[in-house]
């Protein structure tokens, strides 16, 4: 297993911050998890455990907290990976052997409070059945443009502490750092945290602890584009412009448009008043990131502009689909009805 590299940390700038409750037993069956699976769930199979999670706890997607298995089997709601630890506790509590796995080829993009993520995806096997069966909040067919590897308990943990940190920088809370120091310190091989801890030096003014984090990302993943992003703001806020045009020349050669870039000149043209422009402009962002809410919804605002009122109805159900969170599902389904009103 790789080292922790100390020399990442910079505990004494963060001293003032309380760090955050980590709970190291994220998988911890609790009181109402253990009395469902006493009186709902009758066996001790994968196909049993995957029928009894997906038609009697029914958990809603979405993105907005990352959830230990109590946690989201409470709330009835959570992102991909609440998802496998909640299975991840069951499966464990009736002794079914599984495999947790990344999932590569729907990588997404999202953004919040002027930050973007680049999201990864997880899955879970259950093993106790010659195929096996595999619990997932993607439909089958998107499941099928991906391929999947098996990632390490240790790897999953670090995931849930990243998230964590993340949602922490997206709320204004520097205890992001010891959110994304623990996920580190959970497995050091994974670079993702380092990047977060990254962010996280920057939001606090700490920029050269935060080269030195992104540094040490890009000398292991030397075209990690979320990298090469915050290396550029590092030098500019720097004042390094020579450092920053370099870096940004770099990265313009691996991704030439960043992510949104279409859907921001896509809703900027909308502005203008030139749906025309604006159409094709977001088509083309469709064809980069064909299951993201937003764009489904800027081109719902098209469609009506236009008087076409059945294809907007359609980007509009695409929209709540693909939503991630609760509130902006309930924002689609308010404008979704409304629309058929108008329809019908």
């Amino acid at each position: 297993m790789a080292e922790v590299p100390q020399q990442l940390f910079a505990d004494s700038l963060f001293t003032k911050i309380a760090r955050p409750p980590v709970d190291d037993d994220i998988f911890a069956m609790s009181p109402a998890m253990r009395e469902f699976a006493r009186e709902r769930f009758s066996g001790s199979g994968s196909t049993l455990l995957a029928e009894a999670i997906k038609r009697e706890i029914r958990l809603e997607y979405d993105t907005g907290v990352t959830r230990a298995a109590a946690d989201t089997f409470d709330a009835h709601a959570g992102n991909c990976l609440s998802l496998v630890i909640l299975t991840a506790a069951f499966a464990r509590h009736f002794d079914i052997p599984f495999d947790y796995q990344g999932v590569y080829g729907h990588d997404s993009w999202s953004r919040a409070q002027g930050m973007a993520f680049l999201n990864g995806h997880v899955n879970i096997k259950l093993k106790s059945t010659s195929d096996g069966v595999t619990i997932d909040f993607m439909e089958a067919s998107r499941a099928t443009l991906t391929s999947t590897r098996v990632i390490s308990e240790a790897t999953v943990r670090a995931m849930y502490l990243n998230n964590r940190a993340a949602e922490a920088l997206v709320d204004g809370d520097l205890d992001a750092y010891w959110w994304a120091r623990a996920a580190i310190e959970a497995d050091p091989a994974y670079v993702v945290p380092v990047n977060t801890l990254a962010v996280a030096y920057l939001r606090g003014g700490l920029l050269f602890e935060a080269e030195f984090a992104l540094r040490h990302v890009l000398e292991r993943e030397p075209d990690n584009v979320i990298a090469l992003t915050n290396m550029v703001r590092a030098y500019t806020l720097m004042g390094r412009r020579g450092d920053a045009a370099a870096m940004g020349a770099r990265l313009a050669a691996i991704e030439p448009y960043p992510p949104f870039y279409f859907l921001d000149q896509g809703l900027a043209a909308l502005d203008r008043g030139d749906t025309q422009k604006a159409r094709e402009l977001l088509e083309r962002e469709l064809r980069r990131m064909p299951f993201h809410d937003e764009v489904h919804w800027a081109l719902a605002i098209a469609d009506m502009r236009e008087g076409e009122k059945g294809s907007a109805r359609r980007h509009l159900s695409l929209a709540m689909k693909y939503s991630i969170t609760r509130e902006r599902r309930d924002i689609y389904s308010a404008k979704l009805s409304h629309l058929r009103g108008v329809v019908n």
